[in-house]
């Protein structure tokens, strides 16, 4: 993930196109459950740091799209977000429970 060179890091929505956002989606999502597989599967005893920083710390490009997105869709939407949207809704709720639910992260 490059960093952003904007002001509080706002995102170059001069770049961003509609159809950014769905492969978008989907890279973080995949990002973070690498990164919360690294977290379930550590091997050593769970403590603050390696545990609730990690995963507070996971997720952070999902976090920048989901952002992005959501505040050009509350602003102006139009039929090809909407689609997005709908897409990704119900895959946003399977990830969120993939980690919520994964049964290596009540370790301990």
């Amino acid at each position: 993930m490059r960093p952003v060179l904007l002001p509080y890091q706002a995102p170059r929505f001069d770049i961003i196109k509609d159809g950014d956002y769905q492969p978008g989606f989907e890279k973080g999502m995949q990002q973070q459950l690498a990164e919360i597989a690294v977290i379930a599967d550590n091997k050593a005893e769970p403590t603050f740091d390696n545990t609730i920083v990690g995963i507070e710390r996971s997720g952070r490009m999902l976090e920048r799209v989901n952002n992005a997105f959501f505040g050009v869709v509350q602003a102006n939407t139009n039929p090809a977000l909407d689609k997005v949207q709908t897409v990704v809704a119900p895959k946003l709720a399977a990830h969120s429970d993939a980690i919520f639910l994964n049964p290596n992260c009540s370790r301990g």
